[in-house]
């Protein structure tokens, strides 16, 4: 199982059509229910109910696209999420501190880093912004 296959049958759940989906995919209507058909013995349940004029979602299809569009969006988010922490555009600073400068400069401080950089500082405490 690929993230292809994943990408792919998430497009035939939306099209519920081979030729439509195969279309979108930019790939010929044979690839595409070879992967289907190769997914499905991969996990030992059948997806999509089909004869030649319709296709369908089975129960199991239907669990099965459910999980599959929470582990692709998961897989995006992180994906973004690396390659901010590379760029340096999100990150964690750690600061200790006492009471008394939490009431004076600290918020200041924080507002200006939050400002250039948003992904750097997350916010715990409501009352420091």
């Amino acid at each position: 199982m690929n993230i292809q296959q994943l990408k792919s049958v998430v497009t035939l759940s939306e099209k519920l059509n081979f030729t439509r989906a195969a279309t979108e995919l930019n790939i010929v209507q044979p690839a595409l229910s070879r992967q289907i058909k190769q997914l499905e013995i991969e996990i030992g349940a059948v997806i999509f109910k089909r004869d030649k004029r319709n296709v369908e979602l089975t129960p199991a299809g239907y669990y099965f696209i459910k999980e599959i569009k929470k582990l692709l969006s998961g897989l995006e988010k992180t994906t973004k999420q690396t390659a901010n922490i590379h760029n340096g555009h999100v990150g964690e600073i750690k600061i200790g501190f006492t009471h008394s400068i939490m009431q004076t400069i600290l918020p200041d401080i924080l507002k200006k880093i939050h400002l250039q950089t948003p992904g750097i500082i997350r916010f715990t405490d409501e009352n420091c912004v």
